[in-house]
This record gives C-alpha cells, sequence and structure tokens, in this order.
C-alpha cells in the first residue's frame, strides 16, 4: 500500500493507479513508496513492469516504453524467467545393464523479455556411484559454463531473452559388483537448493533408471547351455 513521508500529501487509490495529491513547502521533499510482487509466469501479461508518473489528465503510452521526454517520469524492467528441465537418454524409469551408456540433457529456457542468470547444480551423487562420465559435459551455444566440482555439474552463465541452451554429457553402467545402490538417480536444482531425497516421477528436474544384474545365462560361452539341474546328456560325434 503507497504511504507518504509526510501527511501534508495524500495518496488515494484510483482503478488500478494512485493519485498523489497535497503541497510540499519550499525547500522539503516528500516520498511515496509501496511495494509489488512479480506473479507467477503464467499469471503475468507482457513481462514488462511498466510504471508512469503522469500529471492529472495524461495517458500512458500503449507500448510500455520509457523514453517520452523530461516531462514524463517513468521505469521499465523487463521480467526475466528461466526453466530449467532435465531428461536422460534411454528414458527415466527404464532398466539398464552393466555396460549401457546413458546420455543426460540439461535444457535452460529464458521465456521472459529480458537476459537473465543461469546459476543451477545437477547433482549426481546418486549416479556417479554406479556409473562412470564418459562423455565431459558440452553446451549446445557456448554462452553457458559448466564447472566439474567432485559430484556436481555447477551450470551458470548470462542467457538473453527467447534463447535456449542445453548441456550434455553421458555415463556408462559399471560391472553389477562396483555398483552402490543400483539406482541412477540424478537432480537439477538452483544453486543452494538441496538435492531432494527421491526423484518424482512427474518431475522434469530429475530421473532415475534401475540398474539390473545380468543374467547369469549371458557370462556362459557362446554355444553352451546353463545347468538346469536335469540328467545330462552327451553325444560325441567322431569322423573316421
Amino acid at each position: 500500500v503507497p504511504t507518504s513521508s509526510d501527511p501534508s500529501i495524500e495518496v488515494t487509490g484510483i482503478d488500478g493507479r494512485f493519485a498523489v495529491k497535497g503541497t510540499v513547502q519550499p525547500g522539503k521533499t516528500v516520498t511515496v513508496t509501496y511495494g509489488v510482487k512479480v506473479k507467477q509466469p503464467a499469471d503475468q501479461g507482457d513481462h514488462v513492469l511498466a510504471n508512469y508518473l503522469l500529471d492529472a489528465g495524461q495517458s500512458a503510452p500503449a507500448k510500455p516504453v520509457c523514453d517520452l521526454g523530461p516531462e514524463v517520469d517513468c521505469t521499465v524492467n523487463s521480467i526475466s524467467e528461466i526453466t530449467a528441465t532435465k531428461s536422460v537418454d534411454p528414458g527415466t524409469g527404464t532398466d539398464v545393464e552393466p555396460g549401457d551408456r546413458l546420455t543426460y540433457s540439461l535444457t535452460f529456457t529464458n521465456s521472459g523479455e529480458g537476459a537473465s542468470t543461469v546459476d543451477y547444480v545437477d547433482h549426481m551423487a546418486g549416479l556417479l556411484d554406479d556409473a562412470d562420465l564418459v562423455r565431459t559435459p558440452t553446451t549446445s551455444a557456448g554462452t553457458l559454463t559448466v564447472t566439474t566440482r567432485r559430484d556436481r555439474l555447477v551450470v551458470t552463465g548470462d542467457l538473453a531473452a527467447g534463447r535456449t541452451e542445453t548441456v550434455r554429457y553421458s555415463v556408462e553402467v559399471k560391472d553389477y559388483p562396483d555398483q552402490g545402490d543400483h539406482r541412477l538417480e540424478n537432480f537439477l536444482a538452483p544453486a543452494g537448493v538441496s538435492a531432494a531425497d527421491s526423484c518424482d516421477p512427474r518431475s522434469s528436474t530429475c530421473t532415475e533408471n534401475s540398474a539390473v544384474e545380468p543374467d547369469d545365462d549371458s557370462l556362459l560361452p557362446e554355444g553352451l547351455l546353463p545347468d538346469t539341474g536335469g540328467p545330462g546328456f552327451w553325444l560325441l560325434v567322431c569322423g573316421i
């Protein structure tokens, strides 16, 4: 709610505007202050915060600009909005085996009207206990920077309005006895936000793949059948 620093200036609301009326004595300064909270992206209009201080009878411009000359006091701020998503190939929920390769994609989109800073962390502790990094992270446009810090990837940089950039890397599933919990979990979150305890299947910022133990039959030499526990029969054919 707007407040005046001096009762000589009165502030009243008029249809989404504020009227400021009163008398300021010579040499005195009176300030009217108020605050706003930016809406969620889906509830916003044109993603621009435009504000004008006008004389009574003046109308605000049709477009959010702030270059109408010294007679108009105004501010215009573009709202930036970064959307981050994470995916894996093969898809989240898919079972994998030792030796399989998984490729991860971290996608960042600025759907706002102004440039914005990307500052995200890909938490890989639940992944690297079961797989090895075999393809280092690369960026699709080169405007973002990826830094590896033990079991985390830190993605930072500025992303222009309307731009999308993707970070990709690959891992290879370890041999089953060398794995940790046999769950390849991975979480993408803003810097300063801890990884979740588990991956919600509905989430677009985490993935989970289960590593299954290979069938013992796959370890037999080619051409031999597994021992089923029944009586054996061998036929030896000799050419004389």
